[in-house]
């Protein structure tokens, strides 16, 4: 089982109960210990924040925070056949599957028996489609995107995109997908809740843009095509290709051109 990260125990608990076991934890060692060495840590650790962010602020070390941003404007479109990026945009149907999990159980939280059933199942499926993306038309997906909207709700989701319908209903049929779904639909998991979405979007009727922004949604999608399955069959090492591009021209100025519906030029503004 893989190691959860701390934002699960971040969302597992609110902030005033975080502070309160910090608070706790503290006054536990100022009992037992030497109050300068309780400090001493607690004030370098600080320190150090501070000299660095100053450092930062004023050029002196490079700022991390930027080394997966993509300066400018980018784009992300599904790929040809042969791995390319086609030189009209949105020119293919996508599929968008919205997947979501919640947490009700207010007591052990993410750490609910059911819960963590429920996500050991979601792992396997996702590296099922991971290892066969060209089988399931499956293009790639977001990493998970955790509640912020209610305090506590142990809500997690994730966006996935898909080549067709069929190709998400094949998946459906799947053995990794079917001894999950077996699973929650016989069982009494009050403790968990599952929900999705399906969006059958016509080529046309969607586009992206992206701003100085870290490749997220179909801009990190690993997307397979199929010249490489063919290698991956022959026993050959073959790449996944990136859709995303620089939106540059008028092909890719507004959202309309994008969707090819402009009308007139007056419409064709950056955005």
């Amino acid at each position: 089982m893989a190691p959860m990260p701390y934002q699960i125990l971040r969302d597992d608990f609110k902030l005033s109960t975080l502070l309160y076991m910090g608070a706790f934890i503290q006054a536990v060692l100022f009992l037992i210990a030497p109050h300068r060495i309780v400090a001493m840590p607690v004030i370098l650790t600080l320190a150090g924040l501070v000299t660095k962010n100053i450092l930062i602020r004023f050029g002196f070390i490079r700022d991390p925070s930027f080394d997966r941003v993509y300066v400018g404007r980018t784009t992300a479109q599904i790929v040809n056949d042969d791995g390319s990026v086609p030189e009209n945009g949105c020119d293919k149907e996508i599929v968008v599957f919205l997947l979501g999990s919640c947490t009700n159980n207010a007591i052990d939280g993410r750490f609910d028996s059911d819960t963590l059933e429920v996500r050991d199942m979601f792992g396997d499926m996702w590296k099922e489609l991971s290892d066969n993306r060209e089988k399931w038309g499956f293009i790639g997906k977001t990493g998970t995107l955790l509640s912020t909207d209610v305090e506590n709700t142990n809500s997690a989701a994730w966006i996935s995109y898909w080549r067709s319908l069929e190709h998400l209903q094949a998946f459906a049929q799947a053995e990794a997908h079917q001894k999950g779904l077996n699973w929650y639909m016989k069982g009494k998991h009050p403790s968990v809740g599952i929900m999705h979405e399906t969006y059958v979007v016509p080529a046309g009727n969607w586009e992206t843009i992206y701003h100085n922004f870290v490749p997220f949604g179909l801009g990190q999608a690993k997307q397979p095509f199929k010249e490489a399955d063919s290698m991956r069959k022959k026993g050959m090492r073959a790449p996944h290709a990136s859709g995303l591009m620089e939106a540059k021209g008028p092909t890719w100025k507004s959202m309309k051109s994008r969707m090819k519906k402009l009308t007139t030029e007056k419409e064709a503004h950056n955005d």
